[in-house]
């Protein structure tokens, strides 16, 4: 039998027959936080030593108890009590805080429900970890699955990078003298000496087209990117050795004197630059590729996108559009497989991203590049006001308050931030604005700014950059600062990029990140009339200087002329220029 007296409201004394039981003591919460009142915690289950019938139960009321308590259970019950009045004093001492606390509780409870389940991690490869890891760092509805069609084609792509490069990659330069192909089909890589935006852009669409031509992709490695990136294919090498005749590849035919030779050649050297020859621009006719099968060797000299002409050949189309859920996210499917940093880049990615990136409720990217003018790395009043206004007024970031006393209402505002901080229920940051830019001041400005003034929000904004050169020399170390920069951008919820900027272009499609577009091209950006910004229209990079050939033949279907409809525009930051996307046809285009 078990007797208990209810002597202090909430604790129970009990015995029983089975001699004695372990003590236990707990805390249940009220929904009335944080007026707590003592009656509100319970301490249960407290037994007393076994009695028998006869002897009188501990604690009866009006009645002496022949033997007394054990100091053991007096010294728990203290023990209890204590502790429930230190609490509940605690909670007295501040109840919004506390109230606020209880809220933040049940809030971040509720988010944890609703979290989608943390991602299956696959087993990273120790030679390129950046190709398995990249998409813990954005948000679920970017981490786009590949489309089966091209998951295929790329095994079925390195498979035959391998085998066609199977016991010749020590000895390139014999099977290039030799004409030893073995049945295979090469296309070199030649690295222009433009900056990394336009060489990585270069090589996507040498990538493309070796994918849709089945040539095997070899890169100069003697050059910057080699140095950066990850081996795209497995078991095989896409390096080119030192001594290579690269002398042979420049002084090859280009394209139209191939074509007066009848095709007759070994290797024609094709210069896709923004300027290009008549002969050149037959690249982008489509019977001109049904001859290049004949070609063994082919060169891309070239530091330009043309991605978005590709798909304007009938050939290239239907071969690709299959691979890409029909084309306009087709560059950030394939920056993905191939702009992989090498382990020490992925390294110093990785440790920016969670020392000064991870711990904000928003993460904004910020791309400054003053193309139009003599510094590209200059610092313009007029330009950082333009991008305030335009992150202000599309609400990426608060406006700033004007006043006196702004100050001291946002302190009152911050007062709670420290237990929600403290508790890891709210963010040290609500924002962090991470900028890619050659001049530093863009980042004291805002900091300054920031720091020294509120905001309507009460928000609290950091200001990162990892680098600032003052200028642009293409260096092996600006390329690698450049690179992590273009990583840790894509990895933004919002991102601003600059007009006309390659730079930004990779970082908005690697991110698949639809930009704020600032106009801050020129030298006079106070006097050009524009508006700070344009909202894109896609995440995919510009073609800025799409060819136009007079070709033989066009062989436009309707199919393929009511796809371009629907998926090429003229981009809004280059006149006369290509952009991939989704698009609404127009009335007169249906």
């Amino acid at each position: 039998m078990i007797v208990a007296l209810k002597t202090i409201d909430g604790i129970k004394l009990s015995s029983g027959s089975q001699g004695p039981q372990k003590l236990t003591c707990r805390l249940t919460e009220d929904k009335e936080l944080p007026r707590m009142r003592l009656d509100k915690f319970h301490v249960t289950e407290i037994p007393v030593p076994a009695t028998t019938g006869t002897e009188k139960t501990a604690f009866s009321p009006g009645k002496h108890q022949q033997r007394g308590m054990p100091f053991w259970q007096k010294a728990v019950i203290l023990l209890c009590v204590g502790s429930m009045l230190l609490f509940s004093l605690t909670l007295m001492m501040d109840a919004e805080s506390a109230s606020q606390w209880s809220g933040g509780l049940s809030a971040l409870s509720s988010k944890l429900d609703s979290m989608a389940p943390m991602p299956v991690i696959p087993e990273d490869d120790p030679t390129c970890v950046s190709r398995t890891q990249q998409n813990l760092y954005r948000r679920q509805d970017r981490q786009l699955t590949m489309p089966t069609a091209l998951g295929e084609t790329w095994k079925r792509y390195a498979e035959l990078h391998r085998s066609c490069s199977l016991g010749k990659s020590k000895n390139w330069t014999d099977v290039f003298v030799k004409q030893a192909n073995g049945g295979c089909n090469y296309l070199l890589f030649i690295e222009g000496g433009a900056g990394l935006g336009n060489r990585i852009l270069s090589l996507t669409s040498a990538l493309l087209y070796a994918l849709a031509t089945d040539r095997v992709l070899l890169v100069d490695s003697r050059k910057i990117l080699p140095s950066l990136l990850c081996e795209p294919f497995a078991n095989s090498s896409w390096l080119l050795p030192d001594d290579f005749p690269y002398s042979e590849v420049e002084q090859a035919q280009a394209l139209g004197r191939a074509k007066e030779l009848n095709w007759n050649v070994s290797l024609v050297n094709l210069h896709l630059e923004h300027l290009q020859s008549g002969g050149d621009q037959q690249f982008f006719c489509d019977d001109t590729h049904f001859h290049l099968r004949k070609v063994p060797w082919l060169a891309w000299t070239s530091t330009q996108y043309y991605v978005t002409k590709l798909f304007m050949i009938p050939s290239f189309w239907r071969r690709l559009t299959p691979l890409f859920n029909s084309g306009p996210d087709a560059f950030t499917y394939i920056s993905r497989l191939l702009i992989l940093p090498n382990n020490d880049l992925w390294a110093h990615i990785v440790r920016v991203y969670w020392g000064y990136l991870s711990s904000s409720g928003l993460r904004l990217g910020l791309q400054i590049r003053l193309h139009g003018r003599g510094d590209l790395a200059a610092f313009d009043p007029a330009v950082k006001d333009r991008i305030m206004d335009c992150l202000t007024s599309n609400r990426a970031l608060p406006t700033m308050q004007e006043g006196d006393g702004s100050n001291v209402t946002q302190l009152s505002a911050l007062y709670p931030r420290k237990y929600l901080a403290m508790r890891r229920h709210q963010a040290p940051a609500d924002t962090v604005v991470f900028i890619a830019s050659l001049q530093q001041r863009y980042q004291e400005e805002l900091m300054k700014m920031f720091d020294r003034q509120a905001n309507v929000d009460n928000s609290i904004i950091r200001v990162h950059m990892v680098s600032h050169s003052g200028r642009q020399d293409n260096s092996v170390d600006q390329s690698h600062n450049a690179l992590v920069e273009m990583w840790l951008l894509s990895f933004s919820d919002v991102i601003a990029t600059s007009a006309y900027s390659t730079f930004g272009y990779i970082a908005q499609g690697l991110g698949g990140l639809t930009p704020y577009i600032l106009n801050i091209r020129g030298e006079n950006v106070t006097g050009d009339g524009k508006a700070s910004c344009l909202v894109g229209q896609s995440s995919q990079p510009c073609t800025h200087y799409p060819m136009k050939p007079a070709c033989e033949s066009l062989n436009i279907t309707e199919s393929h002329q009511a796809w371009m409809d629907g998926h090429i525009r003229e981009c809004q930051d280059q006149p006369g220029g290509l952009q991939l996307g989704t698009y609404p046809v127009p009335l007169e285009g249906r």
